[in-house]
């Protein structure tokens, strides 16, 4: 059985991977053609969340943008009572339809549409399933079987319905939409793609205010705005995906894109000698088991390169070498496998 202190184990290796990539995507950025730089952090969404950019004139856009992290962080969270994905499980258990706010309800509806292209390899219905194993609690632990197999017979994408709100004003184009659920014992979990999420959104209202070139880093998600002031992509570090590990396997150069990685290091606990990861495979309910590490996915959109790292992890390289194909967006995915070995797969 694990105690407290391996919960702390967890959340300062996570932490202190973070730090490393951030300082790495700093070192690259120090020879940047102009001469300010800025970096702000504060902590959100359980985790760390910094903001780089190289204008003078753009603070108030970025202190406006972690104003607005604040907002959408009290609309994602499933632990706290007072946001708005709370009161919609909340609303499901007793078998009520719920009025989701337009980012609730777009969120949805790209989860939603994940779903149903993988054929569930991404499902955004396992909390409960999650909270059993309580991989970010004081006592992870192996469910019993038996409840496992109950709480999974609880869960299913197909099971929760959406419908948007018509309404004839053009300024208003997603006012939000309402959902309901076919089992009240259902729990909906945006945890595999609420940060990317939220990074797309902080990105797109600091482009809106004029930021031409930042970096953002959402807990290891990372989203940039154009490219480096001097013209040069960003570069950003994969970390090889062992314990107390502060390598790189790989850097990738990205611009105006997101880059998002799952990985088995990020949240796990081990027990009888045996590791447990946090990524679950939604047709046993139990970690997903395979020879893959990690996934980074580098996209345009960052909620969907954040769905599509936990979708790819679960579908495996196989699947992900036809998705990649025939994207209609440009992609690439980065696979560490636990040998050691790299399997990238992209249509540029």
């Amino acid at each position: 059985m694990k105690t407290e202190k391996n919960r702390y184990k967890i959340k300062e290796f996570s932490a202190f991977l973070l730090a490393l990539l951030v300082l790495f995507c700093l070192l690259f950025c120090n020879s940047c053609g102009k001469s300010f730089q800025k970096t702000v952090t504060t902590f959100a969404c359980d985790t760390v969340v910094t903001i780089t950019y190289y204008d003078e004139k753009d603070e108030k856009a970025v202190n406006d943008a972690l104003s607005y992290l604040s907002e959408l962080e009290l609309v994602f969270s499933r632990t706290n009572e007072n946001s708005e994905l709370y009161a919609l499980n909340e609303a499901l258990h007793k078998d009520e339809f719920f009025v989701a706010g337009k980012e609730l309800f777009q969120a949805l509806t790209m989860a939603y549409e994940a779903a149903e292209e993988s054929d569930g390899a991404f499902d955004f219905t396992l909390g409960n399933v999650s909270d059993l194993w309580d991989f970010t609690g004081e006592t992870p632990h192996v469910p019993e079987e038996a409840v496992l197999a109950e709480t999974l017979s609880h869960t299913g994408y197909e099971k929760i319905h959406l419908e948007g709100i018509f309404v004839t004003d053009a300024e208003e184009s997603n006012p939000g939409g309402y959902v309901s659920s076919e089992d009240a014992s259902l729990s909906i979990d945006l945890g595999g793609m609420a940060k990317g999420y939220m990074g797309q959104k902080l990105k797109d209202r600091l482009m809106e205010a004029g930021v031409e070139s930042a970096l953002l880093n959402l807990g290891g998600n990372v989203v940039t705005i154009g490219k480096k002031p001097d013209g040069s992509e960003f570069q950003i570090g994969i970390s090889k995906p062992e314990k107390g590990s502060s390598e790189y396997v790989s850097t990738v150069g990205i611009a105006n894109e997101a880059a998002v990685t799952s990985g088995i290091y990020q949240r796990y606990f081990e027990d009888g000698g045996k590791w447990y990861h946090h990524i679950l495979d939604p047709k046993t309910g139990r970690p997903v088991e395979s020879d893959v590490a990690s996934v980074t996915v580098i996209y345009r959109d960052s909620g969907m390169a954040d769905i599509l790292s936990t979708t790819l992890f679960v579908a495996g390289p196989d699947y992900t070498e036809n998705y990649v194909k025939n994207c209609s967006q440009d992609i690439t995915v980065v696979y560490v496998m636990k040998d050691g070995s790299l399997k990238e797969f992209s249509n540029k």
